[in-house]
């Protein structure tokens, strides 16, 4: 009625091609495990930190319609941050806030911007006062570590006006 039909090639390509599959992934996991012996034992590089630059106190936005939420905030704080005089010795830099009215002296700092030369930064004001800072990240050993980084904070204006005039802001991401 009808023919034979013998599957022995297709089942022999597939034990082939797993074959393969099995014997590539062994390669990449020697690879991986050979990868981290060598860099297991390897100390990440000492680092200090520099003095902070801190702006005047900004007062908080009174609008209404300012809330805890960081999405109806609609003041921003130009930051022009200089570089470090030391550049070979520069990792990061990071900026932070306060609220100054808050007990004791507790900053909450950005993530690192590894951006290396001068960086116009864009933070916003909320509905409570607040100062920022500006510090960098160094190795141990620089003179950067001594000094807070050259750093002007200009006046709170509308967010739509600060992004108009500087087209070119880094926007600090907070952890």
């Amino acid at each position: 009625m009808g023919e034979v039909v013998h599957y022995e090639p297709v089942r022999k390509r597939h034990n082939r091609n797993l074959l393969i599959a099995g014997g590539s992934a062994v390669v990449l996991a020697a690879a991986s495990l050979a990868t981290w012996f060598a860099v297991r034992d390897t100390e990440p590089p000492e680092l200090c930190q520099s003095n902070r630059s801190v702006s005047d106190r900004f007062p908080g936005d009174t609008d209404p319609s300012v809330t805890a939420e960081s999405r109806t905030w609609r003041l921003g704080v130009v930051i022009l941050s200089g570089m470090p005089a030391d550049t070979g010795n520069f990792v990061d830099r990071r900026v932070g806030y306060r609220n100054p009215d808050a007990p004791g002296d507790v900053w909450h700092d950005s993530k690192p911007i590894t951006q290396r030369g001068g960086l116009t930064i864009m933070t916003k004001v909320g509905p409570g006062p607040v100062e920022f800072s500006v510090y960098t990240e160094n190795l141990v050993g620089s003179p950067n570590c001594a000094v807070a980084p050259s750093t002007t904070y200009e006046a709170p204006a509308p967010i739509d006006a600060v992004n108009h005039a500087n087209q070119h802001l880094v926007l600090p991401s907070w952890p």
